[in-house]
Protein backbone atom coordinates (compact mmCIF):
# COMPACT_ATOMS: atom_id res chain seq x y z
CA UNK A 1 0.00 0.00 0.00
CA UNK A 2 3.12 2.53 1.08
CA UNK A 3 4.66 1.33 -2.15
CA UNK A 4 1.53 2.44 -4.10
CA UNK A 5 1.33 5.65 -2.54
CA UNK A 6 4.91 6.55 -3.60
CA UNK A 7 4.11 5.70 -6.89
CA UNK A 8 1.09 7.60 -7.28
CA UNK A 9 3.35 10.34 -5.21
CA UNK A 10 5.85 10.02 -7.87
CA UNK A 11 3.69 10.45 -10.80
CA UNK A 12 2.04 13.64 -9.43
CA UNK A 13 5.78 15.30 -8.78
CA UNK A 14 6.68 14.27 -11.98
CA UNK A 15 3.50 14.92 -14.01
CA UNK A 16 3.88 18.72 -11.84
CA UNK A 17 7.47 18.92 -12.67
CA UNK A 18 6.65 18.32 -16.59
CA UNK A 19 3.77 20.94 -16.23
CA UNK A 20 6.35 23.71 -15.09
CA UNK A 21 9.03 22.73 -17.47
CA UNK A 22 6.11 23.04 -19.90
CA UNK A 23 4.63 26.53 -18.67
CA UNK A 24 8.53 27.72 -18.35
CA UNK A 25 9.54 27.04 -22.09
CA UNK A 26 5.80 28.23 -23.28
CA UNK A 27 5.69 31.61 -21.43
CA UNK A 28 8.20 33.52 -23.60
CA UNK A 29 6.50 32.14 -26.80
CA UNK A 30 3.25 33.59 -24.85
CA UNK A 31 4.85 36.91 -24.26
CA UNK A 32 6.57 37.32 -28.16
CA UNK A 33 2.80 36.44 -29.45
CA UNK A 34 1.09 38.87 -27.22
CA UNK A 35 3.92 41.27 -28.46
CA UNK A 36 3.37 40.85 -31.57
CA UNK A 37 -0.07 40.73 -31.73
CA UNK A 38 0.51 44.11 -30.57
CA UNK A 39 2.33 45.13 -33.05
CA UNK A 40 -0.05 43.76 -36.02
CA UNK A 41 -2.86 45.79 -34.44
CA UNK A 42 -0.50 49.13 -34.89
CA UNK A 43 0.10 47.93 -38.29
CA UNK A 44 -3.42 47.33 -38.82
CA UNK A 45 -4.68 50.83 -37.16
CA UNK A 46 -7.31 52.57 -39.09
CA UNK A 47 -5.43 55.46 -41.44
CA UNK A 48 -7.76 58.38 -41.23
CA UNK A 49 -5.36 61.05 -43.08
CA UNK A 50 -2.32 61.52 -45.08
CA UNK A 51 0.42 64.44 -44.27
CA UNK A 52 2.07 65.02 -47.90
CA UNK A 53 1.09 61.02 -48.56
CA UNK A 54 2.34 59.37 -45.27
CA UNK A 55 -0.31 57.76 -44.02
CA UNK A 56 -1.89 58.95 -40.37
CA UNK A 57 -3.45 56.07 -38.38
CA UNK A 58 -6.37 55.83 -35.99
CA UNK A 59 -3.34 55.38 -33.19
CA UNK A 60 -1.10 58.55 -33.82
CA UNK A 61 -4.50 60.93 -33.73
CA UNK A 62 -5.81 58.92 -30.21
CA UNK A 63 -2.35 59.36 -29.02
CA UNK A 64 -1.64 62.62 -29.33
CA UNK A 65 -5.42 63.88 -28.61
CA UNK A 66 -5.69 61.69 -25.59
CA UNK A 67 -2.12 62.79 -24.42
CA UNK A 68 -2.79 66.67 -24.96
CA UNK A 69 -6.74 66.99 -23.86
CA UNK A 70 -6.30 67.75 -20.36
CA UNK A 71 -4.02 70.91 -20.80
CA UNK A 72 -6.78 72.79 -22.57
CA UNK A 73 -9.26 73.75 -20.13
CA UNK A 74 -11.00 76.28 -22.57
CA UNK A 75 -11.96 78.27 -19.57
CA UNK A 76 -8.41 79.96 -19.08
CA UNK A 77 -7.97 83.09 -21.51
CA UNK A 78 -4.57 82.45 -22.46
CA UNK A 79 -5.25 78.90 -23.63
CA UNK A 80 -8.41 80.57 -25.90
CA UNK A 81 -6.48 83.15 -27.27
CA UNK A 82 -3.61 80.42 -28.36
CA UNK A 83 -6.42 78.73 -30.25
CA UNK A 84 -7.70 82.32 -32.02
CA UNK A 85 -11.31 80.64 -32.32
CA UNK A 86 -10.31 77.12 -33.64
CA UNK A 87 -10.64 73.62 -31.68
CA UNK A 88 -8.04 72.56 -29.86
CA UNK A 89 -7.90 69.31 -31.25
CA UNK A 90 -6.78 71.39 -34.56
CA UNK A 91 -4.84 73.30 -33.04
CA UNK A 92 -2.57 69.86 -31.55
CA UNK A 93 -3.36 67.99 -34.91
CA UNK A 94 -1.64 70.79 -36.42
CA UNK A 95 1.44 71.18 -34.13
CA UNK A 96 2.01 67.70 -33.34
CA UNK A 97 1.44 65.80 -36.15
CA UNK A 98 1.17 67.60 -38.99
CA UNK A 99 3.97 70.61 -38.54
CA UNK A 100 6.88 67.41 -37.11
CA UNK A 101 5.91 65.36 -39.88
CA UNK A 102 6.14 67.79 -42.34
CA UNK A 103 9.57 68.99 -41.44
CA UNK A 104 10.48 65.45 -40.92
CA UNK A 105 9.79 64.76 -44.87
CA UNK A 106 12.07 68.00 -45.74
CA UNK A 107 14.80 66.21 -43.21
CA UNK A 108 14.56 63.02 -43.71
CA UNK A 109 18.56 62.33 -45.50
CA UNK A 110 19.16 63.83 -41.49
CA UNK A 111 17.10 61.38 -39.41
CA UNK A 112 19.36 58.31 -39.55
CA UNK A 113 22.30 59.49 -38.52
CA UNK A 114 20.30 61.52 -35.86
CA UNK A 115 18.92 58.88 -34.36
CA UNK A 116 21.30 56.79 -34.42
CA UNK A 117 23.04 59.57 -32.45
CA UNK A 118 20.14 59.59 -29.57
CA UNK A 119 20.28 55.52 -29.40
CA UNK A 120 24.24 55.58 -28.69
CA UNK A 121 23.28 58.26 -25.60
CA UNK A 122 19.69 56.00 -24.56
CA UNK A 123 21.83 53.06 -24.85
CA UNK A 124 24.91 54.91 -22.38
CA UNK A 125 22.56 56.18 -19.48
CA UNK A 126 20.35 52.72 -19.87
CA UNK A 127 23.69 50.89 -19.25
CA UNK A 128 24.46 53.13 -15.72
CA UNK A 129 26.11 56.05 -16.90
CA UNK A 130 24.98 59.36 -15.15
CA UNK A 131 22.64 61.43 -17.29
CA UNK A 132 24.08 64.58 -17.36
CA UNK A 133 27.76 63.74 -17.96
CA UNK A 134 25.46 62.03 -21.12
CA UNK A 135 24.27 65.37 -21.50
CA UNK A 136 27.67 67.30 -21.43
CA UNK A 137 29.60 64.65 -23.97
CA UNK A 138 26.53 64.51 -25.88
CA UNK A 139 23.81 66.62 -26.14
CA UNK A 140 24.17 69.31 -29.22
CA UNK A 141 22.14 72.12 -27.71
CA UNK A 142 24.55 74.41 -27.16
CA UNK A 143 22.64 75.87 -24.13
CA UNK A 144 21.92 73.02 -21.88
CA UNK A 145 24.66 70.84 -22.25
CA UNK A 146 27.13 72.49 -19.80
CA UNK A 147 24.66 72.41 -17.36
CA UNK A 148 24.22 68.42 -18.04
CA UNK A 149 21.18 69.12 -20.25
CA UNK A 150 18.65 70.96 -17.65
CA UNK A 151 16.38 73.36 -18.71
CA UNK A 152 16.49 75.89 -15.79
CA UNK A 153 13.26 77.10 -14.01
CA UNK A 154 10.11 74.82 -13.67
CA UNK A 155 8.23 74.49 -16.55
CA UNK A 156 4.64 75.04 -17.37
CA UNK A 157 2.90 72.55 -20.66
CA UNK A 158 3.00 75.65 -22.65
CA UNK A 159 6.28 76.13 -22.12
CA UNK A 160 7.77 73.28 -23.97
CA UNK A 161 7.38 72.24 -28.01
CA UNK A 162 5.04 69.82 -28.59
CA UNK A 163 4.92 66.97 -27.98
CA UNK A 164 8.28 67.35 -25.77
CA UNK A 165 5.40 68.91 -23.59
CA UNK A 166 2.83 65.68 -23.95
CA UNK A 167 5.64 63.08 -23.12
CA UNK A 168 7.39 65.15 -19.81
CA UNK A 169 4.11 65.55 -18.26
CA UNK A 170 3.21 61.93 -19.03
CA UNK A 171 6.02 60.67 -17.34
CA UNK A 172 4.82 59.79 -13.61
CA UNK A 173 8.54 59.26 -11.30
CA UNK A 174 11.13 61.91 -10.98
CA UNK A 175 14.35 60.36 -12.79
CA UNK A 176 12.44 58.66 -15.30
CA UNK A 177 14.01 59.29 -18.84
CA UNK A 178 11.81 59.03 -22.00
CA UNK A 179 12.47 57.03 -25.07
CA UNK A 180 13.70 59.53 -28.40
CA UNK A 181 11.67 61.79 -29.01
CA UNK A 182 11.24 63.86 -32.16
CA UNK A 183 10.35 67.26 -32.13
CA UNK A 184 10.55 69.85 -34.67
CA UNK A 185 14.57 70.68 -33.10
CA UNK A 186 15.15 67.00 -33.23
CA UNK A 187 15.49 64.25 -31.21
CA UNK A 188 15.65 64.17 -27.47
CA UNK A 189 16.24 61.79 -24.21
CA UNK A 190 14.00 63.56 -21.38
CA UNK A 191 14.80 63.44 -17.67
CA UNK A 192 12.15 64.56 -15.56
CA UNK A 193 14.06 66.23 -12.65
CA UNK A 194 11.44 67.41 -10.58
CA UNK A 195 7.13 67.38 -10.69
CA UNK A 196 5.42 70.03 -9.02
CA UNK A 197 1.74 69.51 -8.77
CA UNK A 198 -1.04 71.76 -9.36
CA UNK A 199 -1.55 74.14 -6.58
CA UNK A 200 -3.04 77.66 -5.43
CA UNK A 201 -4.01 78.36 -8.56
CA UNK A 202 -0.68 77.57 -10.25
CA UNK A 203 -0.84 74.78 -13.10
CA UNK A 204 1.58 71.62 -12.94
CA UNK A 205 4.81 72.23 -13.58
CA UNK A 206 8.07 70.11 -14.10
CA UNK A 207 11.82 70.56 -14.12
CA UNK A 208 13.49 68.49 -17.06
CA UNK A 209 16.24 67.60 -18.78
CA UNK A 210 17.21 66.73 -22.27
CA UNK A 211 19.47 65.61 -24.50
CA UNK A 212 19.12 66.87 -27.70
CA UNK A 213 20.77 65.96 -31.47
CA UNK A 214 19.20 69.13 -33.43
CA UNK A 215 18.50 69.78 -37.23
CA UNK A 216 20.83 71.77 -38.85
CA UNK A 217 20.15 75.19 -39.92
CA UNK A 218 17.06 76.97 -38.87
CA UNK A 219 14.18 74.77 -37.72
CA UNK A 220 11.84 76.70 -36.04
CA UNK A 221 11.07 78.93 -39.37
CA UNK A 222 11.29 75.88 -41.87
CA UNK A 223 8.85 73.64 -39.49
CA UNK A 224 6.36 76.95 -40.03
CA UNK A 225 6.81 76.64 -43.79
CA UNK A 226 6.57 72.74 -43.57
CA UNK A 227 3.53 73.25 -42.02
CA UNK A 228 1.70 75.82 -44.25
CA UNK A 229 2.77 73.99 -47.73
CA UNK A 230 1.48 70.52 -46.05
CA UNK A 231 -0.61 68.97 -48.17
CA UNK A 232 -3.14 66.83 -45.51
CA UNK A 233 -6.38 64.83 -46.53
CA UNK A 234 -8.66 63.47 -44.29
CA UNK A 235 -9.90 60.48 -45.44
CA UNK A 236 -12.54 59.44 -42.86
CA UNK A 237 -14.63 62.42 -42.73
CA UNK A 238 -16.54 61.76 -39.77
CA UNK A 239 -15.82 61.57 -37.12
CA UNK A 240 -12.44 63.28 -37.32
CA UNK A 241 -13.79 66.66 -39.88
CA UNK A 242 -15.68 67.51 -36.75
CA UNK A 243 -12.41 68.40 -34.79
CA UNK A 244 -10.02 69.02 -38.00
CA UNK A 245 -12.91 71.31 -39.70
CA UNK A 246 -10.57 73.94 -41.86
CA UNK A 247 -8.76 70.11 -43.21
CA UNK A 248 -12.35 69.51 -44.71
CA UNK A 249 -13.58 72.95 -45.79
CA UNK A 250 -10.99 73.48 -47.85
CA UNK A 251 -9.15 76.29 -45.50
CA UNK A 252 -5.66 74.65 -44.79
Amino acid sequence: MRRDTLKAGHRVLTAGAVAMALALFLSPLVAAKEKDKGKDAKKTSKVIATINGEPVTKDDYDTTINGNRRFFDLSVDSIRRRLGGKPWTEYVFNEEIVKVRAFAQRRAAELPAMKAKIEEAQKKIAGGEDFAAVAREMSEDKSTAPNGGSLGAPKTFFDLVQPFNRVAFSMRKEGEVSDPVLTIFGYHLIRVDHIFPPMEGKPKRVEVSHILINFSGNPRQEAEEALAQAKVEILVKVPYCKYLPDYCEGKK
